[in-house]
């Protein structure tokens, strides 16, 4: 539906306060989930899932996409006006402290970790989709801090999306992304993205952007 707008000359119009209502409501679950549980206990972190009917208790495991996520969903919950700007603020502080201490290989995260213990997950793996998904958070999250005067959040952001080598998932014969990096094997996996890049298109943009 919002892509059908979209394509409509929806930037163009005012929604109607039917479909406002609907995108509000729809906004307002989805921060639900993060308010819920991505908690202190977890590091300001969101689980991969959580199974609500029957209620069961949620998968204490994360991805860097959970945690780019993680870290934008308080912004967005700030501007919709769900949440005071001080718990927008702790929350980022609290995500961004979490994923700083966290162990990485080239800046990336690992395609898995434990919530519990924050440590990677064996087999270690780097995802480049997933990388470019967090790194495109943290630049949205960078920005937002510096609009809303708290530039040592912005900093860090910025910093750890600067710190991911996307060069090191790059095949430089083929100038093609793999789709990630095996660290048990320590190499390149022999599968890749292609021209279009797919899935791997922010992370394609990412990583030029950044002249990498």
């Amino acid at each position: 539906l919002f892509a059908f707008w979209l394509d409509n000359g929806g930037l163009q119009e005012e929604l109607s306060q039917k479909n406002r209502e609907y995108f509000t409501r729809l906004a307002q679950d989805t921060w639900e989930f993060f308010a819920r549980y991505a908690n202190e206990a977890n590091g300001y972190l969101a689980p991969d899932n959580a199974q609500i009917s029957p209620l069961r208790p949620e998968v204490l495991r994360t991805s860097p996409t959970n945690m780019g996520f993680s870290v934008l969903a308080p912004v967005n919950a700030y501007h919709f006006q769900f949440i005071e700007k001080d718990e927008m603020c702790l929350r980022v502080d609290g995500a961004l402290r979490t994923i700083e201490s966290m162990e990485k290989w080239q800046g990336h995260l690992y395609n898995w970790y434990d919530l519990q213990t924050k440590a990677p997950t064996k087999p270690m793996y780097v995802s480049t989709v997933d990388s470019g998904n967090l790194a495109a958070c943290l630049v949205a999250v960078a920005q937002a801090m510096k609009k809303e005067n708290a530039p040592t959040l912005a900093k860090r952001a910025e910093e750890l999306a600067a710190g991911m080598d996307f060069s090191k998932l790059y095949d430089t014969d083929l100038k093609l992304l793999s789709i990630g990096y095996d660290c048990t094997q320590q190499q390149l996996t022999k599968s890749f993205y292609d021209l279009y890049a797919s899935e791997a298109r922010i992370t394609s943009l990412f990583a030029i952007a950044a002249h990498q």
